[in-house]
């Protein structure tokens, strides 16, 4: 389960770029797994992933394209746009310094009830 402002940036963006929700909550068993694969930085406890409600989801343009760099970028700075709009504070995984990760968006901030 995803945070509710990032389902609400959600169904504002997909009104016009197709794309997947792929990852929103992980568990320990999933977080785990990304982990042990590479496919997150991030131990058990320490990803935004692993909080109930999630305040990170994994997108992917549709139909699913994880190796469509370019693509991915697009819907990168598409989501960036959308959120700057609704006043949301994300950050985009495909901006990360030492891991590139295109799919991932991260809440900065609530900025409905305060909670971070």
């Amino acid at each position: 389960m995803c945070h509710p402002t990032l389902i609400k940036l959600a169904e504002v963006a997909i009104r016009d770029f197709d794309f997947s929700v792929v990852c929103g909550h992980r568990n320990k068993h999933d977080q785990t797994a990304a982990f042990e694969s590479g496919h997150s930085k991030a131990e058990w406890g320490q990803s935004p992933h692993n909080l109930l409600p999630s305040r990170a989801m994994d997108l992917v343009p549709w139909p699913s394209q994880y190796s469509n760099k370019l693509l991915q970028s697009r819907l990168g700075h598409y989501m960036l746009g959308v959120a700057a709009a609704l006043e949301i504070r994300i950050k985009w995984g495909g901006d990360f310094k030492t891991f590139y990760d295109a799919p991932h968006f991260e809440l900065l901030e609530e900025i409905e009830d305060g909670v971070f």
